[in-house]
């Protein structure tokens, strides 16, 4: 399955299609209700509007026609907030076979390309595969706090990545 996986910018359907894939197996997951759905669209439809390709980035990953994988890189608040990695997910069925590393990778090197300094991203307590891949690109986890989201009693957890002129 791995060899057909295809790494590409936004295709047509990938917003619906990366909205269903976190709901769905969010929901399944930990329980996630129908908020998180409606907070990934909006928040999803938003960066899509005010996209820019000098600044922000959207991969997914694709199997034949289907979506797999997507990563997000949010340049919009960098002054204030830094930039922002987001959308970070590979569907279950597609776990194990370096998708993830892959993705986590074209979005750093556009990070780096664009000579930011800092990646951010705030992920929560539970997700030992992702987390398992941003200790071994270099992120250090910064914060940590309960928060009650989307139904359920989560640990947010914020991550950074220095990112250093010297590794482009």
């Amino acid at each position: 399955m791995k060899d057909d996986v295809k790494i590409v910018g936004y295709v047509p359907g990938a917003i619906g299609k990366i909205i269903e894939q976190h709901a769905v197996y969010f929901s399944k997951r930990f329980g996630f209700d129908y908020t998180f759905e409606v907070e990934i669209a909006h928040y999803l439809v938003g960066f899509m509007r005010h996209f820019q390709n000098d600044r922000d980035g959207l991969w997914v990953a694709i199997s034949g026609k289907t979506v797999v994988g997507s990563v997000v890189i949010d340049g919009r608040n960098q002054q204030s907030e830094g930039i922002r990695l987001r959308l970070f997910s590979v569907d279950p069925n597609y776990h194990g076979q370096g998708i993830g590393r892959r993705l986590l990778q074209e979005a750093i090197d556009f990070c780096k390309s664009n000579g930011y300094e800092k990646i951010i991203l705030w992920t929560f307590d539970g997700l030992a595969a992702a987390r398992y891949l941003y200790l071994q690109f270099g992120f250090q986890l910064k914060e940590e706090r309960e928060v009650d989201y989307w139904g359920c009693q989560l640990i947010e957890q914020k991550y950074e990545l220095l990112l250093s002129a010297d590794d482009s």
